[in-house]
């Protein structure tokens, strides 16, 4: 599963020719790249530009439509956070934090390292027979390249309806 947005233009989602897209047309990213983007956008970016509604919105597939007017406005807010590097610091510090959580108990298997059920008979596929494994927060990773390309589309897009 992941995020699809498309450019509107006058009212309507552009058909994309997906054989050669046109910068702002499209921008995807999956769920575990999506949900820390958009949280940065929210918490960096967002603040006296994005609605409460739209900040809300932006967490599900569901059509929800960022206007040409606040799609700039992300993308010069995104422009000089860029320039200034901080978006590599906030990204480069959300990664370390999330390395640093401790491990915790494989829910599959108990914290046993083994499984006997309809799926696994053995060592537990979930943590590979230590009984521990990451916390599922680690699976939603930021990196600098996708706030980069959310600027560019954001400044191209003229606004844009979130899938």
């Amino acid at each position: 599963m992941g995020y699809d947005l498309y450019k509107v233009k006058n009212g309507e989602v552009v058909d994309v020719d997906w054989s050669n897209i046109k910068r702002g047309e499209y921008f995807r990213e999956s769920v575990w790249g999506w949900k820390p983007l958009w949280q940065f956008i929210c918490l960096c970016v967002g603040s006296g530009i994005l609605t409460e509604e739209d900040q809300q919105q932006g967490w599900y597939n569901s059509c929800h439509y960022i206007d040409g007017a606040k799609a700039l406005k992300l993308a010069d807010v995104l422009r000089e956070i860029i320039k200034d590097g901080s978006h590599i610091d906030y990204v480069s510090k959300r990664n370390e934090r999330l390395d640093d959580l401790p491990l915790e108990d494989c829910d599959l298997c108990n914290a046993t390292g083994f499984r006997y059920d309809e799926h696994v008979n053995g060592e537990c596929n979930g943590c590979h027979g230590e009984g521990k494994k990451k916390s599922f927060e680690t699976y939603y990773r930021l990196d600098v390249e996708s706030i980069e390309q959310f600027e560019d589309f954001c400044r191209h897009s003229g606004g844009f309806e979130i899938h």
